[in-house]
């Protein structure tokens, strides 16, 4: 079931998110606060419902599978991506998410690359974006 508060809440954490990870990338570990992932984590799971299980386990093995890519890496990216995946409505828009993302993410990173030079690159951004287009796909079909 598609609801606008899903939408609201997912958009919200990841704008703050975004935020501080384009803000502290330049640092050694970068600076996204745990609590505030874990919180979204939570937050996520408690509004989503029952599906919110199925689709929080499935989006969990898909990071896992992007991070053996190396389409990215490290936890905070990991909570962000199955907190996400809790917010959508159903396994397939998991589905849809985890491709979008592979895309947005091989895109995001020959630009930042190409462009500025960098081989460590904010990937919450991405997410937000990958987020965003899953839902407005979502939305037209």
């Amino acid at each position: 079931m598609i609801t606008l508060s899903n939408i609201i809440i997912g958009i919200v954490f990841l704008i703050v998110i975004s935020i501080l990870d384009l803000k502290t990338f330049h640092l050694k570990e970068g600076f996204i606060p745990a609590v505030l992932t874990t919180s979204f984590l939570i937050v996520a799971f408690m509004w989503a419902g029952t599906i919110g299980i199925y689709t929080g386990i499935f989006g969990a093995l898909l990071s896992l599978l992007l991070v053996d890519f190396d389409l990215f890496h490290g936890v905070a990216d990991v909570k962000v991506f199955v907190a996400c995946s809790i917010l959508l409505p159903s396994l397939i828009s998991v589905a849809y998410f985890g491709a979008i993302t592979s895309v947005i993410a091989v895109i995001y990173m020959l630009l930042a690359r190409r462009i500025k030079g960098l081989k460590e690159i904010p990937f919450v951004p991405a997410l937000l974006l990958s987020f965003l287009a899953t839902w407005g796909v979502l939305l037209l079909l």
